[in-house]
């Protein structure tokens, strides 16, 4: 589980594994390959590995479950 901070930036960058994220609280606006995404709780988002990805958590903070290696 991981517990962001109120508007904290993830700059962009990128993992050799696929990674899906479980959205619990809060929000984050991520972008992947320029293309923007509006996640709230209940959302769920794959990002495949090796692709740049970047994000901004929201003004309230963003709780999420996160997990690598997905087949």
């Amino acid at each position: 589980m991981v517990n962001d901070k109120p508007n904290f930036v993830y700059e962009e960058h990128t993992h050799p594994e696929t990674a899906l994220l479980v959205f619990i609280n809060g929000s984050v606006q991520v972008d992947i390959n320029g293309e923007k995404y509006n996640c709230t709780r209940g959302d769920k988002i794959l990002i495949p590995g090796g692709i740049k990805h970047s994000g901004i958590v929201g003004k309230l903070g963003c709780t999420y479950f996160w997990s690598e290696k997905i087949i």
